[in-house]
This record gives structure tokens, sequence and C-alpha cells, in this order.
């Protein structure tokens, strides 16, 4: 019953810190819940970089009326209360400022400057501790955090729609819609989960997309593209209206509009000029969104980490351009379904 409960209120953690997707860069998300004889009596998450972490939210929204239960709870946080000085003040001495007992902790923060020290504070204090409640879930929610600590290079996500035949896109001038409106705003969802979305020059050439988050309250990402060939006009929409747009060329386009950085590039793919540039900037995660031919290149290269398809089981074509294909060195992690389409996360093994 005791685990049930934990992961009811880690759940609750995890519910509150989706609520900024987008908007903590570069902090990961963070939701934190205070329990008194099973009641949540104040609750939180971290809003943005630069201000109050989950656990001052959460300690704050408490009813004064509900102040002198403070001592006498359970905290519940998503991820390892940080234990340095950055923008704000250590969780962990706030923690132990406030004499809460018991802390329940999701998973551990792998944070040069936290790095189990948080946890070590707390214990220390006499705090009773139990780390690893839904531990993946809450691992899961902030991985390009992760690996982006670990590596120091941004985690490549690849997202592509297909047909239930494999097709990316039909033979005709006319635009192939192969997800549903359901689809299109989960994937909007993950995207605002990105500092940067890379799309070859033939896809903004041939849509004209605006690469923007559009459903909810969330930041647009970047715009990366690789335009080999110089094919952009500088008149699509990613090059007037959004966020920054970079371009990657091998020679300079004098056909885009002045204020538009060009990067130019000796790889043939522009790969490596595009995860370098990322890793500079402290970018943890690139969205890779198309069109197929180079996202195949990007999975030839084992430059991708992450992978979501949608595919539609009501939709096939006669003929078209063929969706990439998942490598055998990805493992399917989890699955949705929105009406007609079937939603698949891989990861790359031992990643």
């Amino acid at each position: 019953m005791q685990g049930t409960q934990h992961s009811q209120y880690m759940h609750r953690c995890l519910q509150l810190a989706r609520l900024a997707t987008g908007n903590t860069f570069p902090n990961p998300l963070v939701g934190a819940v205070l329990v008194h004889n099973h009641r949540i009596i104040g609750e939180g998450f971290h809003y943005q970089a630069g201000l109050p972490h989950a656990e001052v939210n959460c300690i704050n929204s408490v009813a004064v009326s509900d102040k002198h239960l403070i001592p006498h709870s359970t905290l519940y946080v998503s991820l390892e209360p940080c234990a340095h000085f950055g923008k704000t003040p250590p969780c962990s001495h706030l923690i132990i400022q406030h004499k809460i007992p018991r802390v329940v902790i999701g998973c551990t923060d792998n944070f040069a400057l936290v790095a189990g020290k948080g946890i070590e504070q707390l214990k220390a204090a006499g705090i009773e501790v139990l780390v690893g409640v839904l531990e993946h879930e809450c691992w899961q929610l902030n991985r390009s955090f992760f690996y982006y600590q670990a590596k120091k290079l941004p985690l490549v996500t690849a997202k592509w729609a297909a047909t239930a035949n494999g097709k990316a896109a039909g033979t005709g001038q006319e635009r192939l819609l192969i997800t549903n409106a359901a689809t299109n705003i989960f994937m909007h969802q993950l995207r605002a989960t990105a500092q940067a979305i890379v799309v070859g020059a033939s896809t903004v050439v041939a849509d004209n997309p605006l690469l923007t988050v559009r459903w909810g309250l969330r930041k647009s990402p970047m715009r990366f593209i690789w335009d080999r060939n110089n094919i952009c006009t500088g008149r699509e929409k990613v090059f007037l209206q959004g966020p920054a747009t970079l371009v990657f060329v091998k020679k300079e386009n004098t056909k885009l509009p002045s204020h538009i950085q060009q990067i130019i590039c000796t790889s043939a793919d522009g790969i490596d000029e595009i995860i370098t540039y990322a890793a500079e900037q402290k970018l943890h995660h690139i969205w890779l969104e198309g069109g197929p031919t180079y996202q195949q290149l990007w999975l030839q290269a084992n430059a991708v980490q992450v992978i979501y398809t949608a595919v539609n089981n009501a939709l096939t074509v006669p003929d078209g351009l063929p969706a990439p294909t998942v490598p055998t060195t990805f493992g399917k992690e989890d699955q949705y379904f929105l009406g007609n389409c079937t939603i698949t996360q891989y990861q790359l093994l031992h990643a």
C-alpha cells in the first residue's frame, strides 16, 4: 500500500513538472508535492530558469492554517533537490530549514554540482530519504538534460510520419496529410522540449512550414536548416517570422536576408557542424523533422538517440517517398494510440 501511495504522489509530481514543458531550459523539469496524513497540503513546480524551484513553490503554497503541519509531512519531488547556490539557494537547505522529516525522490540528478550531494545533505540532517519511486518515468521526463550533463552533447530526437505502407510523402505536388489533429498536438508538445529543430532545405521549400510550437503556451525552438545546394530563396516563412533561424550551407547563399546567420560546413551532410554548434551553445535537445532522405543520413551517421514515428494505420498510397527505417540498434520504448495513428517511441539501446 505504501508503495502505491508513493507512486500516486510521484505521478502528481510528474503532472506538475510537465506544465512547464519547454520553459525551464537550461534547467530540468521538476514537480513537488507535500503530503500530510494522506492529504496534499502543498504542491509546486519549477516554472522557468532563474525563478524558484519546485520545492520552494511547493512549500510556499501551503495555506497558513497548514503551516504547522510542514514538520510532520512527507515531501515528494521528481528530481533530487539541488545542493548548491546558483540563481537560487539550495533546496536541500530549505527542506532542512523547514524540518521536513521525510523526502521521497523520483531520480537522482547527474548535474555535477548536485549528483547525490542533495541526498547526502538531507540524510546528514537526519531526514529519511527514499530514492527511486517511478525512477524511469522521472528520468524520461528529463532525458535530454541528463544526456547533455553526461556527454556535453545534445540529445537528438528524430520524428517522422508514415502511411500504413511506409510512405512519408506521395508522388504528386500536393502535400500528403498523414497525421490527425490529436497527433499534431502531441508532436508539437514534444517539439517544445527541444531548443533547436532541424530540417533539410527541400522541406522548407516544398512545404514552407513555420516550424514553431502552435499548441499551448510553449517556447518555440530555434530553427536549423541544412541547405547544401542553396535552394532556399529567403522568402520562406522561416526567414520572415518566428524564432531565430540558422542556415548551414556549403557556400554562402546570397539570396537569404542579411539578418540570417549562415554557417559554412565542410562535411557532406552538415551533421557534424550542426551538432558541434548546438553543443557550443549548450543546447540539450535537437528535434530532427525532415525530410525523410535527410533524416536517413542522420540515422546512418548514428547521430540519433530517440525516434518517434506516427503511423496512420488507415492510410496507404500506391507509390511515394519511403519513410526512414528505424535501425535495429533501437528498441521500442513506448506506444500511444491517437485515433487512426499509432505513435511509437524508440530509444537507442545502451545510449
